[in-house]
Formats: C-alpha cells, structure tokens, sequence
C-alpha cells in the first residue's frame, strides 16, 4: 500500500512511496489508477505527468524497461519521460563501477558491454 506524506496541509501536493516491481506492470497501473476507500488515484492519467528514472531502468532487463516507457507513453495522455542512467562504463571508472557493484551482487541488466 502506499505511504502518503503531506507537505504541507495548504498546499494540494503529497509525496507518495509505492513500494512496486517494475517487472509486472499491472498491479503498478491498479495502485497509481485506481481509487482506494480513503482516498483518490495517486495519479491522473488526463493530467500532465513526469516520470523521472534516476539510476532506475538501468537495473531492469531491457524488455521491463521498455514495457515501462511504453506504458508511461500510452497512458498519459501528456506523458513524458527523463532517465539518467549510466552509459559507455568501459573506461577505467565504469570498470571500477561495475566491479564493485558485482561485489553486491548488483547486475546492470540494460547494460551491454
């Protein structure tokens, strides 16, 4: 269920942390869309929408990331996307990088070497 903090009781925006598997969309689209008892759609799909990825489609497999992109495309009407994710990790730090997040047993699955 998603955890909802009020920034301020005057002003009309929350700030909503909706634990999710981007891997399975469906479930994903119900949260965002649909209405619960208490309260309205976290999102509207009629309202202009920013998706910001930071460091985020990186981890998915390319099929799930595009899936989502697509998605966030055909459901909002005004939707836009922004990803920053890492690219071109061949020279020394992206080596490093990689390296390290190996340890973890952190894979960057859109990533080709």
């Amino acid at each position: 269920s998603p955890y909802t903090l009020s920034l301020h009781d005057a002003l009309p925006i929350s700030y909503v942390l909706l634990p999710a598997d981007l891997r399975d969309l469906a479930p994903l689209a119900t949260a965002l869309l649909s209405p619960s008892a208490d309260r309205p759609p976290i999102l509207d799909p009629t309202l202009p929408t920013l998706l910001l990825a930071e460091c985020v489609l990186v981890y998915l497999p390319p099929a799930n990331a595009s899936e989502l992109l697509s998605w966030v495309a055909s459901t909002f009407a005004e939707g836009s996307a922004v990803s920053y994710d890492p690219f071109g990790l061949q020279d020394s730090f992206g080596k490093v990088m990689l390296r390290n997040l190996a340890v973890c047993l952190l894979l960057f699955f859109s990533f080709t070497s």
